[in-house]
């Protein structure tokens, strides 16, 4: 309790962020659903949140275990208001996973002694009034083609392939390794067998199949990458200091938005190729499960969104429900 007493006293805003991010990160190793198996993508994730608490707190003049009920209430309003570090709104899923972070704050503040209720306990999350098949852009195919066109290198080809057909998050993508196939427990890309097995969101194990395309362009980039080793990076470089070095999603979001300048088409993002993927796997299998289980979502209702069906298609059905009513008349 002194500790994490002293830590939010410091008067260097910088050191106490830090000190207390390192209590978090105790705290979600020990108590965590993951524990000390939570990945760093994760442990990013609760640190933007605790700066954003902070950051709030410094504005309301409150110590963080001091919030109340109200003060969550306010916290939550203030994140889908100006919640962002420019000032803009919060998306809904960004605010809520602002509120889950500062929760998980509060928590290990109570385990040091400091605070006694949880004033997030009777919150309730932000609502996106989108329905959930409206949420979030996608790419078309005509403009994931004139990516691909745009793409100058075999490099940046086989990146766009891995978002646009392996329907991969940015991280899954940043962490991407090649497999030595003889160890098949083994995470990583595996060329001769065109699959890749992936830990995804929360600790989730998987195995897609890639296609064509996908193994024809990670097989020319491996063949002049600098990282080809098994358990190399795919798509990592060796630095000046003769390390290796991973892709990261800052590097991975700023070359999509350069090849979509050059190409002409909307800055979208790179879960707008994601949601590409389902889109077109749904509409050409109509299975969800099929969708759910390549995505890697866990439950069959989240790769919903990708069912709705492409205007062209709702045009066209319309047309011929329009037709029949003629003919039977």
């Amino acid at each position: 309790r002194t500790r994490a007493a002293q830590i939010l006293q410091a008067d260097d805003p910088e050191k106490r962020e830090a000190g207390l991010a390192d209590l978090l990160q105790a705290y979600l190793y020990k108590f965590g659903r993951h524990g000390n198996q939570t990945s760093r993508h994760s442990i990013e994730a609760y640190k933007r949140s605790l700066s954003a608490l902070l950051r709030w707190c410094d504005t309301s003049g409150l110590q963080p275990y001091q919030l109340t009920a109200d003060d969550a209430a306010d916290f939550s309003l203030w994140l889908s208001e100006k919640g962002s570090l420019s000032g803009q709104p919060l998306a809904p899923a960004s605010a809520n996973a602002r509120l889950a972070g500062a929760k998980a704050m509060l928590a290990a503040l109570r385990w040091c002694g400091l605070g006694e209720k949880d004033p997030f306990a009777d919150l309730k999350r932000v609502s996106n009034p989108t329905a959930p098949e409206e949420q979030g852009e996608c790419y078309s195919r005509p403009e994931v083609e004139a990516l691909l066109a745009a793409a100058q290198t075999i490099r940046e080809r086989a990146l766009l392939l891995v978002f646009a057909d392996g329907g991969l998050r940015s991280a899954e993508v940043a962490d991407l390794v090649w497999k030595d196939p003889a160890d098949t427990a083994r995470l990583g890309v595996d060329l001769g067998a065109r699959s890749a097995r992936i830990c995804g969101k929360g600790l989730k194990v998987r195995t897609i199949r890639l296609t064509a395309r996908t193994v024809e362009a990670l097989t020319e980039w491996r063949a002049v990458s600098e990282t080809a080793g098994p358990g190399q990076p795919v798509f990592g470089r060796i630095t000046r200091e003769g390390r290796v070095a991973k892709l990261t999603r800052q590097r991975l979001a700023a070359l999509v938005a350069r090849l979509a300048k050059l190409a002409g088409v909307p800055r979208r993002g790179l879960h707008a190729l994601r949601h590409f993927c389902g889109t077109e796997l749904y509409r050409l299998t109509r299975d969800l499960k099929l969708v759910a289980r390549h995505l890697g979502h866990a439950d069959v209702s989240t790769a919903s969104r990708y069912a709705h069906l492409a205007d062209t298609d709702y045009e066209q059905a319309i047309d011929s429900l329009g037709n029949r009513s003629r003919a039977a008349a």
